[in-house]
């Protein structure tokens, strides 16, 4: 990601807004410009890419609750959250890239250490 996002025209802005006419969160109608926030329906974090496409028209409080998770009329958890869901792809990828490295450590051909899948008896076996 290079850092610097798009800024849309004022052309782009009311093409989006024709294209929608009502918030997709909340689903009243957009209203005058001013008032509204532009959102990446999918976030650039997460793979989203930055074209009028993926840019959506919310209000200001709606695209609140989009990005932190919080509360609305849907009764949104946090994990619903773009924030929650750019933290977790970041920890599955950092935890994805560790057990690669593991994997990529050991020698090729070397044997694979022998795991029980019965753990042994904690008891000692009766005589017959």
């Amino acid at each position: 990601m290079s850092g610097e996002r798009r800024r849309l025209t004022v052309t782009e802005k009311l093409e989006i807004m024709a294209r929608q006419a009502r918030c997709p969160r909340c689903h009243e109608k957009l209203g005058q410009l001013k008032g509204l926030d532009w959102d990446h329906s999918t976030p650039l974090a997460l793979g989203g890419a930055d074209t009028p496409e993926n840019i959506q028209a919310l209000h200001r409080t709606c695209h609140r609750q989009k990005t932190s998770g919080a509360g609305g009329e849907r009764r949104a958890s946090v994990a619903d959250g773009d924030q929650h869901k750019i933290g977790k792809a970041r920890r599955l990828s950092a935890a994805q890239a560790e057990f690669r490295a593991l994997l990529l450590a050991k020698e090729p051909g070397m044997p694979r250490e022998k795991k029980s899948r019965i753990p042994s008896r904690p008891f000692k076996r009766r005589s017959a």
